[in-house]
């Protein structure tokens, strides 16, 4: 079984550096603006409509605090 030398090492930790950086680049480029998180918040505190929908109701339970102060 040969042993890692000093280029092994290097090449390998490069791709591990390049692959990491890869990954980030991609999470950043799905991340949305502002003004989409603004829209989101405003669509998820929107008030219940007249006609009452399971999901609105799941919808505003999601929002309302737990019993020991931890955000679901």
């Amino acid at each position: 079984m040969p042993l890692m030398n000093r280029r092994h090492l290097l090449v390998g930790g490069g791709l591990v550096a390049v692959g990491a950086a890869g990954a980030a680049a991609f999470g950043f480029s799905r991340t949305g603006s502002m003004a989409d998180y603004i829209a989101a918040v405003v669509a998820e505190r929107a008030p219940l409509g007249p006609r009452l929908d399971l999901l609105d109701l799941v919808r505003y339970a999601t929002l309302a605090p737990s019993g020991h102060n931890v955000q679901p």
